[in-house]
């Protein structure tokens, strides 16, 4: 189920990249990082050091980062992936864990980035998922209450 999950949020992912005008349509007010963890969006994969391929699809290749934190705020995350489209650096799978990190994550991206973009996010009593849509960068926060997994995606837009 993990595996399958994590190819349908990196398919996710591809879907987002690939249609630019749903960003603009829906191109929100949010405090847009222009890096993370001091990688600035669109750094060429040759550029990098310190990072393990974990995975390659199509145009796409995802890493982790050796030696890379794996707390966030007050959280713990289980994985954090670094994906390159087409060489340039574009986005950010982090994966975490039950419902006490879930808060930490949440509150966490509220204080840094702002309010969530209301009508494409939705709270129900099995889920919760959060949408921040800038011009270049998209934030999606999800989480799973049942298998209590969820992950960050951050998208940015060559």
């Amino acid at each position: 189920m993990r595996k399958y999950h994590t190819y349908a949020t990196i398919n996710f992912v591809i879907i987002l990249m690939l249609v630019p005008s749903f960003a603009k349509a829906y191109g929100g007010n949010f405090n847009e990082p222009d890096n993370f963890r001091g990688i600035k969006w669109g750094t060429s994969e040759n550029n990098l050091n310190g990072f393990i391929l974990y995975q390659e699809h199509r145009d796409q290749t995802a890493y982790t980062r050796k030696n890379d934190s794996m707390k966030m705020g007050g959280a713990n995350v289980g994985k954090i992936l670094y994906i390159f489209t087409q060489g340039a650096f574009t986005g950010v799978m982090i994966k975490f864990q039950n419902s006490n990190n879930a808060i930490e994550l949440r509150k966490l991206l509220f204080e840094m980035y702002g309010p969530i973009l209301s009508d494409l996010s939705e709270k129900t009593k099995y889920s919760e998922q959060y949408h921040w849509i800038g011009e270049t960068v998209s934030i999606i926060f999800t989480y799973d209450k049942g298998s209590e997994e969820g992950d960050i995606v951050f998208i940015y837009k060559l």
